[in-house]
């Protein structure tokens, strides 16, 4: 054990930042920010929080862009500094946290530290912020860095320091203009760097160019070069950079094949859209004789380190999230990474000894890319970041809000226009949130998804509107590599609808409980069909989550929220990691018994609600036209489907899939100054069930049917159901009682 600790010791002081540490602490003492430029392998993220510890610093806060690198780094940190994880240093991600009273030191990620300024703006918690990895300028992490600036102001006793391996020392210095700054160099091996640009394909640094076709013999070529000059038994493991999963599964197919002729090699692949048993394979030592080639996106670059890579190939390639202003979605758009990118990614190749880095495009191609990658908040739609920054900074106009890198100014506007008539934002000069914009500005997800939680709620479905929404954040339940086996595929079929992921979804989920209810093995259940379970416990979590948030809100009452509790708890509740369960029967029950919904006053109920009634005359006819619209394809991704039916409104429509008895009674009363109902202002919303109307099973649905379907609502004033077209119908009408 001694010796153990002597050489933990030993390569701690080895560490380049050592040398640098009493200078840091300095700065620290003498400045309240400052700014680390860290290279790679120099230990940045793992010494310098300690440093701190042991100076005296007793509130420390780090933030990390993701999760996986956020519980590694505090796993290590508790190591090295000899406490149990949990203790006295602990992180806290999403849905899963390992911290105690006595933590002085919490790894956090960049969101859940927006979250906590939410309640405490000033972070009054904390004594020093360490914000790690800015390099990468994620929205949730430009929105930090404009609230910090001003949280310094006020509180001098904080300190904030910056690091990144690439940081963009000009762009963070201008920003904190009083800030110090310090250079760490890495503790990189030599790595030989070659050129090999595929002789066939003409590459393009146009952005806006169309995507190439992926050629994989450039890959297979540099294999087996290395196979060649490089005997199994000097080990070192391969890691290619693509820039996605269609990329990847593609190169690993033929790679796979490659391996089975001779047993040198192991193909692995590090995606987020693959289970996390195939991701922890990644870390595994390969057996003697035997080399890992690890195919991963730009989640390698920083945020993971895998041991024993020697040989780095990288396409120059990434997908970036942009969005799309003619039709309103974000996609996927393959580009050209940046020259700090590229850097990093030879890095890897360094870490643990002398390594080659293969870049698959010439010199010429490496000088005309940009310098740091394009951030976050000038590539997406800003409807979030707006609504987050109304929400955390007493809503501030985010079209004043000091940013590092201001975002073009008509981006901006076409978001504040977007919320406006969404109802998010009130219709006047000085941008207010309005009740549904408070509320969806605290639900972790995003706003379409939100808004499908709310109505659901509103529409006495919320079982069905909570599944739904935790599993669109899941991006998707299915294991990739199920989709290329067809046993898989055929076993699932009678959990697919036609109607597209969403009610898929839905059906998966149920399944699921009613597998947990009746105590099968639902481990073997999920294989069999290709599901990732770990994934549906996450989906338990956040259902209670977003249920916990709804029933918290001073928006609704919580009385309303009593009779999802009936149920006593089972045996298949304690199956369950951290959450509930209902049977499956009870979630069918709560979406078709009749509620009523009791808000605080009339103002909040008919400004959530309008829309709400207003889409149930056109809603079955825009879900049959987007039905045919992708008739007798093969599939339609989870991605494609969240943004054709979540700006449909789905949640009524899901509630009329899932059930034949869908009609459903849902009520608004006014709550006078005694907190008693009124029941003269009982406003009865009933979608009127007509049974010559086609479910699910038969799609031919003609425009006469269609037109059958009516909104009834109730008149106190008349003491009866009456026919309206909409909301406003109604008011005018009500007025005449007045």
């Amino acid at each position: 054990m001694q010796n153990k600790l002597n050489d933990l010791k030993k390569s701690q002081k080895e560490l380049p930042v050592f040398a640098k540490k009493d200078a840091i602490l300095e700065m620290v003492k003498e400045n309240q920010v400052l700014i680390l430029a860290g290279e790679t392998g120099s230990g940045k993220s793992t010494q310098i929080p300690q440093y701190l510890l042991n100076c005296g610093y007793e509130n420390i806060c780090v933030t990390q862009p993701r999760k996986i690198a956020c519980k590694a780094l505090a796993q290590r940190v508790a190591y090295e500094s000899m406490n149990e994880n949990g203790t006295v240093v602990g992180y806290s991600v999403r849905f899963e946290k390992s911290r105690t009273a006595r933590t002085k030191l919490l790894f956090v990620t960049d969101g859940l530290l927006l979250r906590q300024m939410s309640s405490d703006k000033l972070l009054t918690k904390y004594d020093v912020i360490i914000l790690d990895e800015v390099h990468e300028r994620h929205v949730d992490g430009d929105i930090i860095l404009g609230l910090l600036k001003k949280v310094l102001a006020i509180r001098p006793d904080l300190k904030l320091i910056l690091m990144s391996a690439t940081i963009n020392v000009d762009l963070f210095q201008n920003y904190f203009p009083e800030a110090s700054f310090i250079e760490v160099p890495g503790k990189l091996h030599p790595v030989e760097l070659r050129y090999l640009p595929p002789k066939s394909i003409e590459c393009s640094f146009e952005r806006e160019k169309k995507k190439s076709e992926f050629n994989v013999e450039p890959y297979i070529e540099i294999l087996g070069m290395i196979e060649k000059s490089t005997p199994v038994s000097e080990r070192g493991d391969v890691l290619i950079f693509l820039n996605g999963l269609r990329e990847m599964s593609k190169l690993a197919a033929v790679l796979k094949d490659k391996a089975n002729e001779n047993n040198k090699w192991i193909i692995l692949m590090l995606h987020s859209m693959l289970s996390i048993e195939e991701q922890d394979k990644v870390f595994d030592l390969a057996p003697i004789g035997v080399r890992k080639c690890i195919l991963s996106t730009n989640i390698a670059e920083t945020s993971v380190t895998i041991d024993g890579i020697r040989f780095v190939v990288d396409s120059g390639k990434s997908n970036e999230l942009t969005f799309d202003h003619t039709n309103h979605v974000h996609l996927l758009k393959e580009s050209w990474i940046s020259k700090a990118s590229s850097n990093q990614r030879l890095g890897r190749a360094g870490r643990t000894g002398p390594g080659v880095c293969y870049r698959i495009y010439s010199k010429e191609q490496y000088e005309k890319m940009e310098p740091f990658n394009t951030s976050e908040i000038n590539r997406i739609s800003l409807q979030n970041l707006c609504l987050k920054i109304m929400n955390v900074s007493d809503e501030v106009d985010p079209r004043e809000f000091d940013f590092i890198e201001k975002p073009d100014s008509k981006s901006l506007n076409f978001a504040m226009d977007n919320l406006r008539k969404c109802k998010i934002l009130q219709e006047i000069e000085a941008p207010k949130l309005t009740h549904l914009g408070l509320i969806l500005a605290n639900l972790p997800t995003e706003i379409e998804v939100g808004k499908v939680v709310i109505y659901s709620k509103i529409l006495s479905i919320l079982d069905i509107g909570l599944t739904l929404a935790a599993g669109l954040e899941m991006k998707t339940l299915f294991v990739q590599a199920s989709f290329n086996n067809l046993d898989t595929i055929d076993n699932r079929k009678y959990l697919l609808s036609r109607l597209g992921d969403t009610i898929t979804l839905i059906k998966v989920y149920g399944e699921w409980l009613n597998e947990k209810y009746y105590e099968q093995d639902t481990t073997r259940w999920c294989k069999k069909l290709g599901i990732e379970q770990q994934r549906l416990y996450e989906v338990v979590k956040l259902r209670n989550q977003l249920k916990e948030i709804l029933r918290s809100s001073e928006h609704f009452n919580a009385d309303t929220f009593e009779s999802d509790e009936e149920e006593t708890a089972t045996r298949a509740d304690r199956k369950i990691k951290h959450g509930e369960r209902r049977k499956l029967e009870q979630l069918k029950r709560e979406a078709r018994n009749e509620k009523t919904m009791i808000f605080k006053s009339r103002s909040i109920a008919f400004e959530v609600l309008e829309k709400a009634i207003k889409i149930r005359e056109k809603l079955d006819d825009a879900m049959r036209k987007e039905f045919n619209k992708v008739k007798g394809t093969k599939s339609k991704s989870l991605h494609e489907m969240i943004i054709s039916y979540a700006k449909l409104d789905v949640e009524f429509q899901l509630k009329r899939l899932t059930t034949k008895e869908y009609t459903t009674e849902g009520g608004i009363y006014e709550i006078n100054d005694q907190g008693e109902k009124s029941t003269h202002e009982l406003i009865n919303v009933i979608p009127i069930h007509n049974d010559e109307i086609p479910m699910e099973e038969d799609d031919e649905t003609t425009e006469v049917d269609l037109k059958k379907k009516k909104i009834i609502i109730f008149c106190d004033g008349c003491d009866k159901n009456l026919s309206f077209k909409n909301s406003i119908d109604f008011l005018r009408h009500k007025k005449k009682h007045h």
